[in-house]
Parts: C-alpha cells; structure tokens; sequence
C-alpha cells in the first residue's frame, strides 16, 4: 500500500489491483452494449472515501467516447464498439492530501482538453479526440484542483475556462495561448466555472470563499483587479458542487 502523503485524512488505500472499466449502457433497456476493461493495475496513490479511481466523467461526440482515468490513462474508445482507439499515459499525479483524481475531460469539436494540475508539474493539454495527436500544451504553475474545463464560444472563438487556486484562466483553445486570467480564488478548487450571455462566473470555498463573476467582453491579459471584473463576494459560494 503505498505511503499516505502530508495532511492526509479521510482516504481510501489502493490495497489491490483495479480493472479500470469504461460501460455502454443501453438508455431503454438497462443492458450493458459493451464494456471494455482498459487497464488493469494498482493506483499508486490513495482517493478520498468520497470518491473512487473512476471519479472522472467520460465525454463522447457520438463516434468517440474519451475516459479519463488520470495517473492510470487517457483512453479514446468507439461508440458503438467499444474497441480502444487510442490511449494515452501523461504521467503520475501527485495529489494534494492524497485525496485522489477528479477533473474530467473537456470536448468542442475534434479536441479533448485534459486539466492536469497536481502537487508537481501542472499544465493544459489540448488533443485530437480523433488520433490522440497532441495540439498544444501549457504550463500552469497551479498546485492541486479537481476542475473540469469548461469550452465556450465567445466572439466567435472557443475559449478553454479553468478555475484554480492562483488565478481563473481562459485559453484559446486552436492555440493555447492565455487570453485573461483573474486571481482572488482559494484553496482547493473544485467546482468548474459556468458562463452565460458573455458572462463567467467562477468560485471555490476551501478555508475561504471566493466567487467573482468576468464579463468577457472586456477580458483581456490580468484581470485580477476588481474595477476589471463585474463583482466578487466572500458568501454563498460553492465548494464541490458547480453553480
């Protein structure tokens, strides 16, 4: 089993090896159209009792269903088979408290975005849903966050929206290149931002609260100041749940 990182509490060990499974799931019928083991192995670090080494939501455009089981891999499956297309092993996280992996996947398009922020090295990767073909890749100096993007288009151009502890960042999703980002989140940032009629709003509550709402029309490089932003508050915010 291996060993408990610092602050750790309320974990599940990974006293065994797991088969990582991904489940079609017929909607009329209840019956399994296919199930695919992708990996066999034992998780190299612990989760919280409150989730499991499968806590990532899978995504699908209809042809393709993208899993993402973090530290065990990134698989592209077929949608009507189950047939692995492709996989991908982007490395080990290192999570805070050990409390496991949970950001799922992102999907616009024919690219699959994958948050990867953890107690090591964290960055934004952006991939061809189709071939696994990397497209972009970016560093993002954030400590550990269980966030999904989230992809909107805005003035005509998708944006890759990710919450974190240092800052709220939006990045072009053709090139990775950071359009804004808006500091003033806490720790341990969970809940993934939402955006409507322009507007995104984005929050956290681990020791303390935060929730801050951008008006993208006039997002554009650091926007940490609050004369950049609509309006922030320090009450009623979320903390695992989205808004």
């Amino acid at each position: 089993v291996p060993k408990q990182p610092t602050g750790a509490h309320n974990n599940i060990d990974p006293d065994r090896k797991m088969l990582f499974q991904v489940i079609a799931i017929s909607r009329k019928t209840g019956e399994f159209h296919w199930q695919t083991t992708v990996r066999q192995a034992q998780p190299h670090q612990s989760t919280h009792e409150s989730g499991t080494w499968a806590s990532n939501s899978p995504v699908t455009d209809g042809r393709h269903v993208i899993a993402f089981f973090g530290s065990n891999g990134l698989y592209c499956l077929d949608a009507a088979t189950g047939k692995v297309v492709w996989k991908k092993d982007l490395g080990k996280m290192e999570v805070k408290h050990g409390h496991g992996e949970g950001a799922s996947p992102a999907l616009h398009g024919s690219t699959v975005v994958i948050n990867w922020d953890h107690e090591g090295d964290s960055f934004v990767v952006a991939l061809n849903t189709a071939t696994g073909r990397e497209l972009w890749r970016q560093p993002r100096g954030e400590p550990t966050s269980w966030s999904t993007p989230i992809i909107i288009e805005h003035a005509g151009k998708p944006q890759v929206i990710i919450s974190a502890t240092n800052a709220v960042r939006a990045y072009d999703l053709a090139t990775g290149r950071v359009i804004w980002s808006c500091g003033g989140m806490p720790n341990n940032v969970v809940a993934s931002p939402v955006a409507q009629e322009g507007i995104v709003i984005a929050g956290a509550s681990y020791v303390r609260k935060s929730m801050l709402a951008i008006n993208l029309n006039e997002a554009k490089g650091d926007i940490t100041d609050p004369n950049k932003i609509l309006w922030r508050r320090r009450t009623g915010t979320p903390y695992v749940p989205s808004l």
